[in-house]
């Protein structure tokens, strides 16, 4: 089970799409999990798998002001630990 279950910018996930580049096919065993407004690959997982995830934004810099960017940072240390 992925850590962000499929989103859409507009249902609350803050962003700050920093990139120049975009995903535009994802390999086979990724599942799309968050989407831009604009239909971009935000953020892709592999389902199955304790944690691999992908996301196309400093999700480090908006922790002290979004407490789901902070989620995914700790649950990136914790995978790391």
């Amino acid at each position: 089970m992925p850590f962000l279950p499929p989103l859409t910018c507009d249902e609350g996930l803050l962003v700050n799409s920093l990139h120049h580049q975009a995903i535009s096919r994802l390999a086979n065993g990724f599942q799309q999990t968050v989407t831009a407004e604009d239909g971009l690959v935000e953020g892709a997982s592999v389902l199955g798998h304790p944690f691999v995830m992908a996301v196309q934004w400093r999700c480090e810099f908006l922790l002290d002001i979004d407490e789901t960017n902070a989620r995914l940072v700790e649950s990136f240390v914790a995978a790391c630990a």
